[in-house]
C-alpha cells in the first residue's frame, strides 16, 4: 500500500499548476496592441511632421535664392552706376559735356558788383519796405494807420511768445 500511494506521489500531474499560474495572456495582447497603436500613431504623426518641415525648408530656400538673385542685381546696378558715375565725372568728359551743352559766351562781373548776402534779416526788411511803400502809395491813410496798429500788435504778441518759450518754468 505504501508503494502505490509512493506511486501516486511521485507521478506528476501536470493540470495540478494549471491554476495556479496567473494569466498573462490577456494582459499582454492588450500591452502589445496598445504598444503597436501608439508606435503606428507616433510613426504617422512623425512622418506629417517631416513633410512639413521639409516644405517649410523648401519654402526658406526658395526665399533666400529670391534674396541672393536681387542682391546680386542691385549689386551688378550699383557696379554700373559707379562706372558710369566715374566716366561722367571725369575731367575730359566734364568739358566735353561743357563745350557740348554750355555757352562760351560769359559775361564776367567785377568784385565791386557783387552784393553779398550775409544778414537774411536785413534783405528780407528791405523787401518788406519796398512792398511796402509799392502798397502804401495804393492804400488811404486810415488803412494805413489800422495796418500799423495791427502790426504793432502782432510785433508785441510775438515778442511776448518769444520770452514765454525762451524761459520755461
Amino acid at each position: 500500500m505504501n508503494i502505490e500511494i509512493d506511486k501516486e506521489k511521485s507521478q506528476l500531474d501536470p493540470n495540478k499548476w494549471l491554476n495556479t499560474l496567473p494569466n498573462y495572456r490577456k494582459n499582454n495582447e492588450e500591452r502589445s496592441s496598445k504598444k503597436y497603436a501608439l508606435t503606428a500613431v507616433l510613426f504617422v504623426i512623425g512622418l506629417i511632421f517631416v513633410s512639413l518641415i521639409k516644405n517649410e525648408t523648401r519654402n526658406l530656400q526658395k526665399e533666400i535664392t529670391d534674396l541672393t538673385a536681387s542682391i546680386k542685381t542691385i549689386e551688378f546696378n550699383l557696379y554700373q552706376e559707379t562706372l558710369e558715375h566715374e566716366v561722367i565725372t571725369s575731367p575730359e568728359s566734364i568739358s566735353r559735356l561743357a563745350d557740348e551743352y554750355l555757352e562760351s559766351h560769359y559775361t564776367y562781373y567785377k568784385k565791386s558788383q557783387i552784393k553779398h548776402l550775409d544778414n537774411k534779416e536785413e534783405i528780407l526788411s528791405e523787401l518788406k519796405i519796398n512792398e511796402q511803400k509799392n502798397s502804401s502809395k495804393k492804400m488811404s491813410k486810415k488803412i494805413k494807420l489800422k495796418l500799423a496798429k495791427k502790426i504793432e500788435e502782432k510785433k508785441l504778441e510775438l515778442e511776448e511768445l518769444r520770452n514765454l518759450y525762451s524761459k520755461p518754468k
